[in-house]
């Protein structure tokens, strides 16, 4: 008896130990972040976030010029635009430990994990909807795609990995990358010009990302005056 109770507990051991090794093996598989998880200060990380927005914005604003530019049938185009918002609306990633910092005097650890865990969330779900744009491959775009691959390479390499660094030392738990969704666009298709489609649901993403960099330019650089 007593043998098998060592047995059982060894065995429960060992399949503890299992689930913990999937687990953090389960946080590499996206293979989204190069380097290695270890930061000395978290609130530099942070700061480091804010500053990289308003580089990420400019590009932002130079992709709608562009594009806006190049249809000046600027009423079609928005009413397009419109359209595509009220369908998409009541789907995107919610801001709501955002709005609750600027309500609240100081927050804690626990305000923080939401936080970077919304953060996080967004800006993955936007960098697949600008994923989703480039896999169009319109080739009456290429300026527009350049400049979506610049984002998106900021949105992964100076944003979603640095919130993922952060989270990692309080050893909070973040989505793979393909478990997070993206923009469902509407099924319809603009066809008075080529890349019709292709711009309109660029601006969305552009007008919806802009706003998502400003809330956390705000966020990440008041940081330090509430979280103790």
């Amino acid at each position: 008896m007593f043998v098998l109770t060592k047995l059982l507990i060894f065995v429960n051991i060992f399949i503890w130990i299992g689930f913990i090794s999937a687990s953090d093996k389960r946080q590499a598989d996206d293979d989204m972040c190069k380097a290695k998880f270890n930061i000395l200060c978290v609130k530099d990380v942070i700061t480091k976030i804010g500053d990289v927005t308003p580089n990420v914005n400019r590009t932002l604003n130079l992709i709608e010029e562009i594009i806006f530019e190049n249809n000046p049938n600027t009423k079609t185009i928005d009413s397009f635009i419109n359209y595509e918002m009220a369908t998409i609306e009541s789907h995107l990633p919610k801001s709501k430990y955002h709005l609750k910092f600027f309500l609240d005097s100081n927050i804690d650890k626990n305000d923080l994990n939401h936080i970077l865990s919304e953060a996080h969330y967004a800006i993955s779900y936007y960098y697949n909807s600008v994923n989703d744009i480039l896999s169009m491959n319109d080739i009456f775009a290429f300026t527009v795609d350049l400049l979506l691959r610049q984002i998106q390479d900021n949105l992964r390499y100076e944003i979603i990995c640095r919130y993922r660094s952060i989270l990692n030392v309080y050893s909070y738990k973040w989505p793979l990358i393909n478990e997070v969704q993206q923009i469902q666009f509407s099924e319809t298709k603009y066809r008075s010009s080529p890349s019709l489609t292709h711009n309109v649901r660029s601006i969305v993403i552009v007008r919806l990302l802009r706003e998502w960099m400003n809330r956390l330019h705000l966020v990440m650089t008041n940081f330090e005056y509430k979280y103790h």
